[in-house]
């Protein structure tokens, strides 16, 4: 079964947290608050779209169905 690199986060397996931006810090007008319990303080996240595996399946072969 033929596989690609995620578009979303082209094979990194992660992507920067949504909720603080990368930072791994909670902000509000550039003044940090606490650390992003949204992912663990790390700034990443695993992918939504791969979920970790860092490929997804060709479009064409998940529709054709082979």
């Amino acid at each position: 079964m033929p596989r690609k690199l995620c578009p979303k986060c082209h094979g990194q397996r992660t992507i920067s947290c949504p909720a603080c931006h990368g930072t791994g810090k909670k902000t509000i007008a550039n003044t940090s608050l606490s650390d992003c319990e949204e992912c663990g303080r790390t700034g990443r996240r695993l992918c939504d779209v791969c979920s970790g595996t860092g490929e997804v399946e060709h479009l064409s072969v998940a529709l054709n169905g082979s």
